[in-house]
């Protein structure tokens, strides 16, 4: 099946409240990168288009591992550790099933192997290759996007040659706290 799944949102979409029979109308959603797409009325450039390769799926994954080895993303805890909190009401049910959607992920996860190949790269794979990824899959695609981000900021810093390093954080703190 060979459908161009993002041009499926490039139209103006509405959804009535059987209720209320209210109507909302949601504005066009558009790839981030389609200069054309950005002349369409009210559109939204909100769809990334990837193209999922070995290369991308490694860089995601390493990042994602990265990310949670320096504890820049942390996990919810276990929804069993506040299933009380959730039966005494004190959450609701869409605040508790974060946590279990949480737990989907950890499993999800859990089910992913680091590898090398015969070139000595770094492969992620799963272990159980039956039992699906996507929890992880979306959380790598997110991840992705915000390490595009950083790695063009990285180009953007401009470091000086002619001072050493220890000089170079004085000064980056001095510019940051010159900015607030």
């Amino acid at each position: 099946m060979n459908i161009n799944v993002p041009s499926l949102f490039y139209e103006t979409w509405e959804y009535t409240d059987e209720k209320t029979k209210q109507v909302i109308e949601f504005p066009p959603l558009i790839l981030d990168d389609d200069e054309k797409a950005k002349n369409i009325k009210g559109a939204v450039p909100l769809i990334r288009g990837i193209a999922a390769t070995n290369i991308l799926n490694n860089t995601m994954y390493t990042y994602m591992k990265a990310s949670f080895e320096n504890n820049s993303i942390r996990l919810l805890l276990p929804s069993e550790e506040v299933d009380v909190l959730y039966k005494t009401r004190e959450i609701n049910l869409d605040q508790y099933e974060n946590f279990v959607q949480t737990d989907l992920l950890i499993q999800e996860l859990s089910n992913i192997k680091q590898d090398t190949n015969d070139n000595n790269n770094i492969t992620y794979d799963k272990i159980v290759k039956s039992h699906k990824r996507d929890r992880a899959t979306s959380l790598a695609y997110g991840l992705l996007i915000i390490n595009e981000m950083e790695e063009k900021n990285r180009k953007k810093v401009k470091r000086p040659t002619n001072i050493s390093p220890s000089s170079y954080f004085a000064i980056a703190n001095k510019s940051s706290r010159a900015r607030r």
